[in-house]
């Protein structure tokens, strides 16, 4: 979903509950000025947080109350966020997302964990960086009836590869958080 609520970047379309019943989802970063606020949401939102509803009415909001991932996404990356998902796993929430490789620009993977669905997200890491400069998206994290939760990825060649390259991709066991 894209649209004026975060100044048109890309909202994760599945709402998980959070803590207390109400649902979230998460964003694409969203520089300072652009996108609605509320909740006292300021400045740059790395990966903005939506809360809406509750029980069997998911809602819908139309405004950020904040960052899940306020300090970004770690040494490893630089600039935005984007694509992220996340999972219960045992008793902590995990956020995988994709962002560029500091220096490189590269599109890798990478995780934070957090006591709470709304965050904040912290120890922020690469998990996921494809040999050769190819690059790496999440694409949908979930949790099986197993409870192993798993992330699928998608892997392809940066823009500047011969056409006709073909993306691979899978899904890899989540680690624990």
């Amino acid at each position: 979903m894209a649209g004026p609520l975060l100044g048109g970047g890309a909202v994760r379309a599945a709402a998980i509950p959070g803590p207390d019943g109400r649902y979230v989802i998460y964003g694409t970063t969203v520089p300072a000025g652009q996108g609605e606020r509320c909740d006292g949401a300021t400045g740059e939102l790395y990966v903005p947080l939506l809360v809406h509803g509750s029980g069997n009415d998911v809602g819908m909001t139309d405004c950020a109350s904040g960052d899940a991932l306020p300090g970004g996404p770690g040494d490893w990356a630089e600039g935005a966020v984007w694509a992220p998902g996340v999972v219960r796993y045992g008793d902590q929430d995990v956020m995988y997302c994709t962002a560029s490789r500091a220096g490189s620009g590269q599109k890798c993977i990478g995780r934070a964990v957090s006591d709470s669905a709304y965050g904040p997200f912290g120890g922020p890491g690469e998990w996921a960086c494809p040999p050769a400069g190819r690059w790496a998206s999440v694409r949908c994290v979930s949790c099986r009836a197993t409870i192993r939760a798993r992330a699928a990825w998608t892997s392809s060649p940066p823009p500047t590869a011969p056409r006709g390259s073909c993306g691979t991709g899978g899904t890899a066991p989540c680690a624990t958080p």
